[in-house]
């Protein structure tokens, strides 16, 4: 009992000012209070008579994933924009590096070399008549997965912008500015009103956009994206759209829909298509689009590299 409280006494003079969450952890095992989950630290350590468990280390903030204490740090980090700054240009830095040596892919399609369709798509011709932006989440440049459909519509004459890189962000707001009331993006936001009602409208040819912004990326990072547009600026949605139709590359979970769910390249067809755009090139992009998807099939019935 004396050594006990004499433990107790120390215990007690070194956690003045220090986290409470190392209380039970670092009490003598004899009192039924152990746990075997304590944190590990060199850093304002308890003294050595009273570290009781420390060989046993682990987070006491932690369990499976380490949840609350990786989404603190998470959020230390999104909260730093030159964190995130440097972030972007590294993805978008190693981007450039697969453009120029691209090694067995396609720097286009970013399929492997052997399973490459561009050829194909050269051959469309595809016309769009409103100027696309894709802005890409810097995350999704940087690994320049074969599963990503966004990157055909570079193909079809799309613009590419790096969310994240401060010159193309600038490039986004100048867009943005000079013509608000013909911009849109396409994310399903609360506001978002249904293409096809825009193309309805009796002012159709004023209500359908001259600029469209597509987002790429998932979705948290799109959310993020279409936060840092101004509000003001006119979001569409689609309402056609089936993986039935169109097909995917990757597999969506979660939600009672998560299985119909479409990928970038898919909605922006059907947008082109509910917004009642010439026929033959809507028809060249869903034709662009399959050629892509029998690639990425074959690609995918060979290799598990994505």
């Amino acid at each position: 009992m004396v050594e006990m409280i004499g433990t107790l006494g120390k215990l007690s003079n070194w956690l003045c000012g220090r986290d409470v969450r190392y209380a039970v952890c670092c009490l003598p095992k004899s009192l039924g209070l152990h746990c075997p989950q304590a944190h590990d630290t060199t850093q304002n350590a308890p003294p050595e008579s009273i570290r009781g468990c420390d060989s046993e280390a682990r987070s006491v903030t932690g369990g499976e994933d380490n949840s609350m204490q990786d989404r603190g740090e998470d959020a230390a980090q999104l909260s730093n924009p030159d964190r995130e700054r440097a972030r972007a240009a590294k993805a978008w830095a190693s981007y450039k590096e697969f453009i120029a040596n691209p090694g067995h892919k396609c720097a286009n399609c970013w399929l492997l070399s052997k399973h490459c369709g561009c050829a194909e798509v050269e051959k469309l011709q595809v016309k769009m008549r409103p100027h696309v932006v894709v802005v890409f989440h810097y995350s999704e440049l940087g690994r320049h997965l074969g599963s990503n459909t966004a990157k055909l519509l570079l193909r079809f004459g799309g613009e590419l912008l790096c969310w994240g890189l401060e010159s193309h962000e600038e490039r986004l707001r100048q867009l943005l500015v000079s013509d608000p009331e013909g911009c849109a993006v396409l994310f399903p936001s609360a506001d978002a009103v249904c293409a096809h009602k825009l193309a309805s409208s009796p002012r159709a040819k004023d209500a359908v956009p001259r600029c469209i912004l597509v987002l790429d990326g998932g979705w948290r990072e799109c959310k993020r994206i279409n936060d840092s547009i101004d509000p003001e600026i006119l979001r569409c949605i689609v309402t056609t759209a089936s993986r039935q139709e169109y097909g995917g590359t990757r597999k969506y979970a979660g939600g009672s829909d998560g299985g119909n769910r479409v990928q970038t390249a898919a909605a922006f067809v059907a947008l082109m298509q509910e917004l009642g755009e010439d026929s033959a090139h809507v028809e060249a992009l869903k034709a662009g689009l399959a050629n892509f998807m029998g690639c990425w099939e074959s690609q995918i019935q060979r290799s598990k590299t994505w």
